[in-house]
């Protein structure tokens, strides 16, 4: 955690002596949700740091792990599933790659179509580091009560369900 970080409570209150207008405008909400996502990234950052990933790393071996053996997608379903740009893919791709994680094959059918397959290697390291990210996991929802974490994510999922193309949950 970083201790030089101005707490939120402290923002808002700035904000209301100084610029009520924003002030009152704002959403704590929101800046909460800024700042823990801060929080949560840079401590898996450091988690997956001693195992030599980074988030975008372990994001794509993870995706490639949950899919049926023998563990592996075309670039352009990566490309649509994970959180990254098509040169950032591009980038892990070839990181990844180069360090014996995964595989790039030639569709046998297709010979113009390519797949990225997981690795023997790259299921062990991405399996020790889904242990590592559960625990980082735990470690930041600890403050929270089982209800309150399963309220947390039902809150969530109703804030996202119109971009990812859902239908929100009535209120519980």
């Amino acid at each position: 955690m970083d201790v030089d970080k101005i707490k939120v409570a402290e923002l808002l209150d700035g904000l209301a002596q100084n610029w009520p207008e924003l002030g009152r405008a704002i959403s704590p909400a929101v800046l909460r949700l800024y700042r823990a996502q801060e929080y949560l990234y840079a401590d898996l950052v450091a988690v997956l740091r001693p195992l030599g990933l980074q988030p975008g790393d372990f994001d794509l071996l993870a995706t490639l792990r949950g899919q049926p053996p023998p563990f592996r997608l075309s670039p352009t379903v990566l490309y649509h599933t994970l959180f990254l740009s098509s040169g950032g893919l591009t980038k892990v791709l070839r990181r990844l790659e180069h360090l014996g994680f995964i595989e790039r094959e030639t569709c046998p059918t297709d010979k113009r179509r390519q797949f990225v397959r997981l690795t023997t290697y790259g299921q062990e390291l991405v399996e020790r580091a889904a242990q590592v990210t559960l625990d980082h996991q735990r470690r930041f929802l600890a403050p929270l009560t089982s209800a309150e974490r399963e309220r947390l994510d039902q809150l969530l999922a109703q804030l996202l369900a119109p971009f990812e193309g859902q239908t929100p949950e009535p209120n519980q």
